[in-house]
């Protein structure tokens, strides 16, 4: 059996899906408060895409206050029978090179961008 702990989250704060499994893109709002932290992971999609090869990164963050929880890792699709469940989809791993839009954070890292689909920089 596998348990895992009940976050207590307190009544001041905000548990947030920062990224959605089946998207590159921050899932706030920019005028959210936690949007920068949803940036900083997006930009981490991307290091974790590159130093793996293009073959794994983690994804589904959500939280608050600092702890992230219920990750999801996405991967090629030929590991796909062996190693991950249904959360991994294959389409949307696909997709990321296309999907994921690099910002400032990115690169700061020194990763090259997949599409430029704006000029714009973070707040």
């Amino acid at each position: 059996y596998l348990l895992e702990e009940k976050i207590q989250v307190p009544p001041n704060a905000e548990f947030t899906k920062y990224i959605h499994n089946r998207s590159p893109l921050p899932n706030i709002p920019p005028a959210d408060p936690e949007y920068n932290v949803a940036l900083f992971l997006c930009a981490v999609h991307h290091l974790q895409y590159e130093k793996t090869y293009k073959l794994d990164y983690v994804s589904g963050f959500q939280g608050y206050g600092g702890l992230l929880t219920d990750a999801q890792i996405m991967t090629v699709s030929c590991l796909l029978p062996t190693l991950f469940g249904d959360g991994n989809i294959d389409k949307c791993f696909k997709k990321f090179p296309k999907e994921h839009l690099c910002k400032d954070l990115c690169r700061w890292m020194g990763l090259q961008p997949y599409v430029t689909l704006s000029n714009e920089t973070e707040p």
